[in-house]
């Protein structure tokens, strides 16, 4: 079949291909416009509020009731509470600088750890005193009193060796601290270090520089606990007596023969008299009085108290037995054959040994020095005690008496304001050692509320002597918690042993005389 030949296209703009889209253009512009003048005009209206409608019965014709005005609520004026006066602050009590500004007392120590006190002007009211050793040192010279005759143990695990001999190493040997008054050493046995401070405080019943505080302490460098305590004997020649007796609260009379206390028995204090005349002992004639203080400010009561003769420096742990225990006199080594018959007194202080943590510091702490008791009336019997003029709210404390050649049938009563409470006894104390040239009674008080200048005062009965009377003072401030163990903050590596910077030589070593030739 034959088909004819296809036409060619013709070509040319087409106009009406476009007009379509042109008039869709058109017509959505102008919708565009009347949205936008609706939108202009409903903007410009104020915004309709909702009302609610509510349905109700049409109500029958009724006389309109003239309008009532609603009163306006009274407007209220709100009650402001005066502003309440806070009461001043009082400024607090400055403390006195101590007088006489520089030490009564001063120390002798060796190069093994080994310390002493004596006086210099002492109390500066009493020439007597000047110059008086207050720990021993050989009669009637003027040797050091650098406490050779006296003991330091320490207990680690059983063993109990002399603090700063050579089972140790000196970690710091003895020496000056930086005031110049007191000593301070480090002696490391096993993995514990022992460190030793002793400096001058003042007494705060007189507010001299006559008191040292000792302290000493165990670290325990390893991983591991360990079993530690300490040991101290002090020689107490007091003046030139080397068998002085001793005046133990809350003991009758005065303590003349060995005496073993332990726990709750050991006191917080105990003192030594030095008489003038160690045949007939007089409280009118003392010229030196050492105050121990075991329980008071920091210091740590021991677990054990020991009162008895002295033998040997270098003794066992627990010594009693080696000098005769009970029922003797204080002579020199007493149950060892028969001495001179020398009186010889000395004060043993234990702090039983208890486990130490790894990484723990214990602390041991008591002080020494002189004390000092209310001095007696002129024709007076009596004298007076205790251990500082202020306590805390709670607080117990002794009062302690000495009568001056104590009759049969006499007795001693201690009127106390009511804030203070008898915690054993009477006010009212008969007196047990009738005879001899003196004796003492005491008190076991407890501050109960806060009082200022309190009186408290003694009486002899029966008697023409006049009462004496202590003042003190109890401030409602938190009751101390002695605190025996602490935590270190850096952590330390267990080491067997530090690196001893000095191989002490022993000789004595003095204020005077810081180092040994």
């Amino acid at each position: 079949m034959y088909l004819p030949p296809t036409q060619p296209r013709k070509t040319g703009f087409r106009w009406f291909a476009i007009i379509p889209p042109i008039i869709l253009g058109i017509l959505a512009l102008g919708l565009c416009a009347s949205l936008f003048g609706v939108y202009r005009y409903e903007s410009g209206l104020p915004t309709p509020t909702a009302v609610a409608v509510i349905l109700t019965e049409t109500p029958e014709d009724t006389e309109t009731p003239e309008p009532t005005e609603t009163p306006e609520p009274p407007t209220l004026t709100p009650t402001i509470p005066p502003t309440p006066t806070l009461a001043p602050t009082p400024a607090p009590t400055p403390i006195p600088p101590p007088n006489p500004s520089f030490p009564i007392v001063a120390m002798d120590f060796r190069n093994d750890g080994l310390f002493g006190f004596k006086t210099t002007v002492g109390d500066p009211n009493l020439e007597s005193d000047n110059n008086k050793p207050l720990t021993y040192r050989a009669e009637g010279t003027n040797n050091l009193a650098d406490g050779r005759t006296n003991s330091i143990r320490v207990w680690v695990d059983g063993a109990t060796p002399n603090f700063g001999d050579t089972d140790g190493i000196w970690i710091q040997p003895p020496h000056l601290n930086a005031e110049g008054t007191g000593m301070e050493a480090a002696w490391q046995y096993q993995q514990i270090v022992f460190s030793e401070k002793i400096s001058v405080v003042v007494n705060p019943n007189n507010n001299r520089l006559g008191l040292y505080r000792i302290e000493f302490s165990a670290e325990n460098l390893d991983n591991v606990p360990h079993e530690v305590g300490l040991r101290l004997m002090l020689d107490t020649l007091i003046g030139n007596d080397d068998g002085v007796p001793f005046v133990v609260p809350g003991q009758a009379g005065v303590v003349t023969s060995p005496l073993d206390l332990r726990g709750a028995a050991v006191p917080p204090s105990l003192t030594v008299f030095e008489p003038r005349d160690p045949n007939h002992p007089n409280i009118q004639d003392t010229d030196v009085i050492v105050q121990f203080t075991l329980d008071n400010e920091d210091a740590t009561r021991p677990d054990r108290l020991l009162l008895s003769s002295w033998c040997r420096a270098d003794w066992a742990w627990d010594y009693f037995d080696q000098v005769g225990g009970f029922g003797n006199d204080f002579f020199q080594c007493q149950g060892k054959g028969g001495h001179d018959k020398k009186l010889d007194s000395a004060v043993g202080l234990f702090w039983n040994a208890q486990p130490l943590a790894a990484g723990e510091t214990r602390a041991w702490i008591m002080y020494y020095g002189l004390g000092e008791y209310a001095r007696p009336i002129p024709g007076s019997d009596l004298r007076l005690d205790t251990i500082k003029p202020q306590y805390n709210v709670g607080e117990q404390f002794y009062v302690t008496a000495l009568v001056q050649n104590p009759k049969e049938g006499q007795s001693l009563r201690l009127d106390a304001p009511p804030e203070f409470e008898f915690m054993d006894g009477t006010p009212e104390q008969p007196i047990t050692q009738a005879g001899l040239s003196f004796t003492q009674v005491s008190w076991r008080l407890r501050a109960n509320q806060e009082i200022t200048d309190a009186v408290l005062t003694v009486t002899l009965l029966p008697g023409d002597t006049p009462s004496q009377t202590l003042t003190t003072t109890v401030k409602n401030l938190p009751t101390r918690t002695p605190t025996l163990t602490r935590t270190p903050t850096l952590t330390r590596p267990p080491t067997l042993t530090r690196t001893p910077t000095i191989t002490p030589t022993p000789c004595a070593t003095t204020v005077t005389q810081p180092t040994c030739p």
